[in-house]
């Protein structure tokens, strides 16, 4: 289940022209998902100013996975955006950024099984949890696209991330 970069030998040569990128479906998921996502992101910063959560080993992980998969997912808008204006160069980015996103996600859900009762029980990490699963549901329903996204941009074949937790 490698998430990796391009080989710098692929790099800057899509193996298909970006109009076989779902870019319909892609701006409609993220359209989607990144508001949540941005609401997510507050409850996650509520939580880390309590010291007894931020001093969490758990949670302190996962909240730097949590900063790149929103560091990742921002990134693929930001591509997808570039592909859309004509910037042909975007959907190696878009490619990439979207397999880090997954990456980061299914990263992150592994590490949320690991969270003390106290950061599970906390209401901000709750609220969070819950948008999260929401934005799950859509990764799995959006899937196919994603991963036509990536192929496109020449990285080859993703699985589907693994979501649960």
């Amino acid at each position: 289940m490698m998430y990796g970069p391009v080989p710098w030998s692929q790099r800057g040569r899509p193996r298909f022209p970006p109009q076989q990128a779902p870019v319909r479906q892609l701006n409609w998921f993220v359209q989607q998902t990144l508001p949540g996502t941005a609401v997510a992101h507050s409850y996650h910063v509520d939580a880390m100013r309590r010291p007894e959560l931020s001093s969490d080993p758990a949670f302190q992980r996962f909240h730097e996975i949590e900063l790149h998969e929103l560091h990742h997912q921002i990134a693929a808008m930001g591509a997808l955006q570039r592909l859309q204006m004509g910037d042909r160069r975007a959907l190696e980015g878009l490619g990439y950024n979207l397999s880090r996103f997954a990456a980061r996600r299914q990263s992150a859900m592994q590490t949320a099984r690991q969270l003390s009762a106290a950061v599970q029980n906390d209401p901000n990490v709750q609220a969070m949890m819950n948008l999260v699963r929401q934005s799950n549901r859509m990764i799995r329903q959006y899937w196919p696209y994603i991963a036509q996204a990536i192929a496109a941009a020449g990285m080859g074949t993703v699985p589907e991330p693994r979501l649960d937790g």
